[in-house]
């Protein structure tokens, strides 16, 4: 994970997008050296990660360090839908198996154009059933024996490119605790 003062340094083409992962970062930034960040600037994160994207769905959530579960869902943003009768963490539902994999992998995990890609084939027709098509999961420490997870899910093929995800895991060491 990078260290949390670090900024991505690639050039960005300008798009909305990449306006809504530089505005994230700074809600992320607005944190204070507290034990944890406030609820309300996780809202914030995941609000600003999907404005003018409202197909999407961004979320934050906490589980025991070195687990994929189960999460304890922080904040999340967009279609929030998605979330409804799902237990993150546990079981095989297509948003979790994604944050269980950046969890227990201990590093963010990408799934793009979620239907042609072997690698996610266990959960990508669940995905794409709730609208989903590329995704990613980033996590971050979150203080003692705690591991949090920023993972953001979209319908946009093309979505999270590697600039992109460079800000998602700049975006998840701000929230980083120790």
């Amino acid at each position: 994970m990078p260290d949390s003062t670090v900024v991505s340094s690639r050039p960005m083409p300008p798009c909305p997008r990449s306006d809504n992962l530089d505005a994230a970062l700074r809600a992320a930034r607005q944190a204070d050296a507290a034990a944890e960040v406030p609820t309300p600037v996780l809202q914030e994160v995941c609000a600003q990660l999907v404005q003018r994207h409202d197909a999407d769905l961004a979320l934050v959530g906490f589980s025991c360090a070195g687990a994929a579960g189960p999460v304890a869902l922080a904040a999340s943003a967009g279609a929030t839908g998605a979330l409804r009768g799902l237990s993150l963490g546990t079981g095989e539902e297509p948003l979790t198996d994604l944050v269980g994999a950046a969890l227990l992998q201990g590093r963010p995990v990408v799934c793009r154009r979620a239907r042609n890609d072997p690698a996610h084939a266990r959960w990508a027709a669940r995905a794409w059933r709730l609208g989903f098509s590329t995704a990613c999961a980033a996590p971050f420490p979150a203080g003692p024996g705690r591991t949090g997870v920023l993972a953001v899910f979209s319908p946009d093929d093309t979505a999270f490119g590697p600039d992109e995800l460079d800000l998602l895991v700049d975006i998840a060491a701000s929230l980083a605790r120790e």
